[in-house]
């Protein structure tokens, strides 16, 4: 673990946001738990390393546009004891500017006001529109968590809903 103290403080979402991690040329769905200017706390069961180097891939809602966010893992929890999520802590690294008003203007938006639900009570579900099935595609999927809920004919193939619980 790096030792490593924050320099802001971090705000735990009023709803679940999800993003795209990149770890060796493979992307993974993570939740993004808690967002700071400096950094943020991603829910996921991706084997990282602390050290690596990796990319944050996520839309923030002040204007709908992707912003990728280069970061390198603080820490690893794994899944534990009460209360605790497996994911990681993340230190956001040369961020532009602007991409860092974006980041600073989300997390002040987005800060829990109230208690927060338990963790039980906590599911973020994502919906995927594919022309086919590919059975290792959703076992990676499985891999970070993700169930496949739902399967539905959609004009382009099938609509997956999946759901995990956080």
């Amino acid at each position: 673990m790096l030792n490593e103290r924050r320099r802001s403080q971090r705000r735990r979402l009023a709803f679940l946001r999800s993003g795209v991690l990149e770890v060796d040329g493979r992307s993974h769905i993570v939740s993004v738990t808690d967002i700071a200017p400096d950094g943020a706390f991603l829910t996921t069961r991706v084997p990282v390393t602390s050290g690596k180097q990796l990319v944050l891939k996520m839309i923030l809602p002040s204007d709908s546009h992707p912003v990728s966010l280069p970061c390198q893992v603080v820490w690893r929890n794994e899944a534990g004891g009460r209360g605790s999520r497996s994911g990681v802590a993340v230190r956001f690294e040369d961020l532009d500017e602007p991409v860092l008003r974006r980041v600073e203007e989300f997390a002040a938006a987005t800060a829990r006001t109230g208690s927060s639900p338990r963790q039980t009570d906590q599911f973020e579900y994502r919906v995927m529109d594919v022309s086919g099935v590919d059975v290792a595609e959703l076992n990676d999927v499985g891999g970070d968590g993700w169930q496949l809920a739902s399967a539905l004919p959609s004009g382009r193939g099938l609509r997956l809903v999946l759901c995990r619980r956080l």
